[in-house]
């Protein structure tokens, strides 16, 4: 059980009367913090590949960008991989 301060006597009861409930908050904020985690990387990935396209490509128009920034992860890393050996913008986004 996690540790809770004991001036808060009313939630700690209510961890000791359901631990089911405490379970299911743990496994929720588990899912939470993992989601959280991927979203970060995902948009982490968009921003440093909208940086490169920008800088090999030259600027971006707001569907490119708007492009990316909705890209799963394995888009963006298949961009990121593709990005080394592209001629063209166009060449970044054909399927392998």
């Amino acid at each position: 059980m996690p540790d809770i301060p004991s001036h808060d006597q009313n939630f700690k009861n209510l961890i000791l009367d359901h631990p089911q409930e405490d379970k299911t908050m743990t496994t929720l904020s588990q899912r939470m913090w993992s989601q959280g985690r991927q979203e970060g990387r995902q948009e982490g990935e968009a921003t440093v590949l909208l940086r490169l396209f920008t800088r090999r490509f030259g600027p971006l128009g707001a569907l490119m960008t708007q492009r990316v920034r909705q890209a799963s992860l394995a888009e963006l890393e298949q961009w990121a991989d593709n990005i080394l050996d592209a001629s063209t913008l166009d060449e970044v986004f054909r399927a392998p």
